[in-house]
């Protein structure tokens, strides 16, 4: 049994236990879930008072009847979060004039100040009628929900009923409050949020603590005395009638699970700064993002000789939510009372990533808004002006802004969040960040091992503050296993026919041209780039791709080059078995150099045909993406050279086929993109590792 311990333990946290009687004699009905007395009293205590009592009242009952739902449960959710979050403005007359205070709903700077109840067996009456185990609540509003299973049960049970609750026909209005849904066994415990998929619920650790210290506390709190008459109540309300409270028991990780994310702090500092609605998902942080952030937030606390601040360098593996711990962090900088008026600058060095970037913190809707800088001198000027938005550019642009530089900003409250860390820290690019922004608190990112040579990455940004390791991700079920399966296909030719065709390609070419030629262009090269070859390598994939045709999990090839990009979409069209795109770009780089002239040729016309069809790239390129992402169907195979193999977030992508040589970070960044989780498409296979 893991009910009665769990309330047991909530009470011994410092929350008022509610008999189910009396929360009958609290509630009009089963439809009802704000406790609107308890609200009541706990607002009146936390508002000043030129706050009426009329307006609290109004306040409370509309956030629970007057909240839009035409909209669907995300928007209706994330409506009665931003209440929850700024309050709501009234209207008042305070000595003889029309004033417009703030009502709040929780008192997130004096956690203590807010009222915490808990029960069992709350009734809920929708679609359906259900009774979640246990319901925690702040302020009277529905904080957190359990659902518990004896030992011999799987937590997966319990997490399954618990989204089972949420849908459309059950009782899903009751889950636009609770910011925080747990599962448990007493064995396993695991966590999400408001439609967070059954594959995404977490697990939890305290990181980088002393387990047997933790554990001395959760001890002390779970064999406390509670008072006779409340653990009496608790076994009337459960039909536990001969229950006792055990004198001195273990510790389980229910009981770890509890305390670390539900205890009165806790609670309300992972509510305020660690959930977030990124492109109408609910997500809320997993430990390794929380426990980042926060060690963080402490060393930036700490200045050099100069007055910088001390930053670091953040290692977390591929896959385990990068940007959001980034979007986390900068919610937490702003509402740190310490820092006064954070400057953030988020800086990568692809144009893909920093539009990603700038995406996701404008989906994510924090307190500053979002401005990508276009250009060198868009970006000084933003600078120069101290602009309070979060401004993302690319490392190129510092570079360019040289020769415009005329100031120093030397302001210690502005934090440059760099992507791809291992990147980014060398360069003239870097140099000229350091000559504008020399006291900028750097915080770097990264998800690649780094290499030997370059371990002076983390020493340039003062030390690792926080690692997550693969292997620590893969048993956290944050990412899947990595299946490599070596496909060789025949890569020589005669040496007579690559003469012949050597000749025929430089038959028109001068002495020069040819030499120069022939340090650009390889055998090897010449080879990857045969049409035979290339139809040959489309052919195997398909031949291992065609059995999970009706699978709805996708694929990407990565070519050697633009040319090759084009004839593998042209080999798989000739198999006329699934729809493959090109994804690149129309910038002329290196490789697109090293092109011959009618391959080059090929590229623009195919270029051209695209822009026309989709009026440009960009379009196109965003159609592509979302197809791939969310339609079972349609787009099965994406090919691509250099795009889309850092930062490309795309669940049902499974199977990654690398018919281009690449090496160190490009490598482990690219094979990366596969190991998402992906629950499956209804009556389709749930993904289980990337390959």
């Amino acid at each position: 049994m893991s009910q009665i311990p769990a309330l047991l333990e909530f009470v011994n946290l410092g929350y008022t236990y509610i008999s189910r009687a009396k929360i009958t004699k609290l509630r009009e009905n089963t439809s009802q879930y704000i406790l609107r007395k308890i609200a009541f009293k706990a607002l009146r205590e936390i508002n000043d008072n030129n706050i009426s009592d009329k307006s609290i009242h109004d306040a409370v009952f509309d956030m629970e009847n007057n909240i839009d739902m035409g909209m669907g449960a995300l928007p209706a959710s994330r409506e009665i979060f931003s209440l929850l979050m700024a309050g709501r403005s009234v209207s008042e007359l305070v000595g003889g004039r029309r004033t417009s205070p703030q009502i709040k709903f929780i008192d997130f700077k004096n956690p203590e100040k807010n009222h915490f109840h808990v029960c069992a067996e709350f009734e809920l009456s929708e679609g359906h009628d259900r009774r979640p185990d246990i319901v925690l609540f702040v302020n009277g509003i529905p904080f957190a929900v359990i659902e518990n299973k004896k030992e011999s049960v799987k937590v997966s049970d319990a997490v399954a009923q618990m989204v089972r609750n949420q849908g459309r026909n059950e009782t899903p209005k009751f889950f636009f409050f609770p910011q925080i849904l747990l599962a448990t066994n007493v064995r396993e415990l695991k966590y999400g949020t408001m439609l967070t998929p059954q594959k995404f619920y977490s697990h939890w650790k305290e990181k980088d603590s002393n387990q047997e210290m933790c554990d001395a506390e959760v001890s002390d709190i779970i064999n406390k005395s509670v008072k006779h008459n409340v653990v009496k109540q608790i076994a009337k309300d459960l039909i536990r009638g001969n229950y006792v409270q055990a004198k001195s028991r273990s510790v389980t990780n229910q009981d770890r699970g509890i305390y670390s994310l539900l205890k009165q702090d806790r609670l309300i500092d992972l509510t305020r700064n660690f959930i977030l609605y990124d492109n109408n998902i609910k997500k809320i942080a997993r430990y390794p993002q929380y426990f980042a952030i926060k060690k963080t937030l402490k060393r930036l606390k700490t200045f050099d000789k100069s007055g910088r601040r001390q930053g670091g360098l953040i290692w977390h593996t591929q896959g385990t939510g990068k940007s959001l711990t980034m979007v986390m962090f900068v919610k937490c900088l702003i509402d740190d009372p310490e820092i006064i008026l954070p400057r953030v600058i988020v800086v990568t060095d692809r144009r893909d990533l920093d539009k990603q970037i700038s995406d996701t913190f404008a989906a994510c809707n924090i307190k500053k808004d979002v401005k990508r800088a276009v250009s060198a001198a868009e970006l000084l000027r933003l600078i120069r002006e101290k602009d309070q938005r979060v401004i993302t550019a690319l490392i190129h642009k510092f570079e360019a802004s040289r020769e415009k530089r005329d100031f120093e900003d030397e302001d210690a409250n502005v934090f440059i969040l760099i992507d791809e860390a291992h990147r980014t820290q060398g360069g003239k690019g870097n140099i000229e960040l350091n000559f504008v922004l020399p006291k900028a608190c750097q915080i770097g990112f990264t998800g690649t091992p780094l290499m030997k040579r370059e371990k002076s990455s983390e020493r340039k940004f003062g030390g690792i503050i926080d690692a997550y390791t693969i292997s620590e991700a893969e048993a956290d079920g944050v990412v899947l296993p990595l299946i490599y399966q070596p496909r060789f296909v025949e890569q020589t030719v005669q040496k007579v026919l690559l003469d012949e065709f050597y000749n025929q390609i430089t038959q028109d070419l001068t002495e020069t041209q040819k030499k120069d030629l022939q340090q650009k262009f390889n055998s090897s090269q010449i080879i990857e780039e045969t049409s035979q070859r290339i139809e040959t390598i489309a052919l195997d994939i398909l031949k291992h791709y065609e059995k999970f045709l009706n699978t709805g999990l996708k694929a990407q090839v990565v070519a050697p080059s633009k040319y090759a990009a084009v004839m593998f979409q042209e080999a798989f069209k000739l198999q006329e078995k699934v729809q493959a795109e090109v994804i690149i770009s129309d910038t002329a780089d290196k490789e697109e150099d090293d092109q011959l002239p009618e391959h080059k040729k090929i590229v623009a016309e195919w270029i051209n045909k695209e822009k026309h069809k989709h009026g440009s790239l960009e379009t196109r390129e965003k159609n592509l993406i979302r197809d791939f992402k969310e339609n079972p169907e349609g787009v099965r195979i994406l090919i691509v050279v250099d795009k889309l193999l850092t930062g490309f977030d795309a669940p049902r992508n499974t199977f990654l086929y690398l018919a281009k040589q690449l090496k160190d970070h490009n490598l482990l960044q690219a094979i990366a993109r596969v190991n998402r989780l992906f629950d499956g498409d209804e009556k389709r296979e749930v993904k289980a590792n990337g390959f």
